[in-house]
């Protein structure tokens, strides 16, 4: 019997913030233009560009969080340069990043960041929150996530209470508290994401993988709105609608026959016995001999 298995995307519903308090967005929707305004669009270097679909994401074509995602494998990198909006964190004190990834690369490599005054990165496979103002603040994962899959990163700093947590996919991982004010950031360092830039073209520390909805906030996310976050922004889509798909698995399959058999019982419509087959099969005909 043929079956029809539909590609499954993950997608931000709406654009824009869940939250009071972002500052940038990049959702890579056909660019690395800021969603929020007050500037900081980048600019793509080495070959950066936004995708919508890889087709050597396996076992089907998952797309990413969102329909399109941006390609920062290799030596690609983004020069955002000196967004004024982002040295608001030294009045806030407060500091929430979120991001999508996608990568295998387990040396040091930079996420998203200003860049060593704060900054969210990757280390031996496992993500880190950064700071580098009046005393040095480094936090680490404990979880490695430079596996190939998708994950959902964040982190939060706290300036006046010095607390620093870190979240993988929605839950947090590794926490410390210790003293390091946004108060030194200079309006001559340039933010960057997927690198370290120390010109408009050239960086360090590229990061060399997949990133998709990048967010930054002037405020602290509580455990319970990152978590919402994750789940916000993994909302699953169908590519293809399928009538019968009554499990909500993108596909028509034996997932579906329990809950289409009590719909068919409780209203009795043989005309959905025929759409079902139809679907299931991928040819129109419920006879798997007239198949191609």
């Amino acid at each position: 019997m043929k079956m029809t298995i539909s590609a499954v995307v993950m997608i931000v519903l709406v654009s824009g913030s869940v939250y009071a308090g972002l500052i940038s967005h990049y959702e890579f929707q056909g660019g690395f233009q800021n969603s929020v305004a007050g500037g900081g669009d980048g600019t793509a270097k080495s070959g950066a560009t936004t995708i919508c679909i890889d087709p050597n994401d396996t076992p089907y074509p998952q797309i990413s969080p969102t329909i399109c995602r941006a390609n920062l494998t290799g030596s690609k990198w983004v020069h955002v340069g000196y967004p004024g909006i982002l040295y608001n964190l030294q009045s806030t004190q407060q500091l929430t990043i979120a991001a999508w990834i996608k990568s295998t690369k387990l040396t040091y490599s930079q996420l998203w960041g200003l860049r060593y005054e704060w900054r969210m990165y990757m280390e031996n496979g496992k993500p880190g929150l950064g700071l580098s103002s009046n005393s040095t603040l480094s936090l680490v994962g404990s979880r490695a996530v430079a596996d190939g899959l998708w994950h959902h990163v964040a982190a939060t700093y706290n300036g006046t209470t010095g607390e620093a947590k870190l979240y993988i996919d929605g839950q947090i991982d590794a926490s410390l508290t210790q003293t390091s004010p946004l108060v030194s950031i200079s309006s001559t360092l340039r933010a960057a994401i997927a690198g370290i830039a120390s010109s408009s073209t050239a960086a360090a520390s590229i990061y060399d993988g997949y990133m998709d909805d990048l967010r930054t906030y002037d405020e602290v996310l509580s455990a319970a709105q990152v978590q919402e976050l994750y789940e916000f922004t993994s909302e699953p889509f169908c590519l293809n609608n399928l009538t019968m798909d009554f499990s909500g698995n993108c596909s028509v399959n034996f997932a579906d026959l329990i809950p289409f058999a009590e719909k068919w019982v409780s209203e009795v419509y043989l005309a959905d016995f025929a759409m079902l087959g139809k679907e299931w099969n991928n040819c129109g005909y419920l006879n798997v001999d007239d198949c191609d």
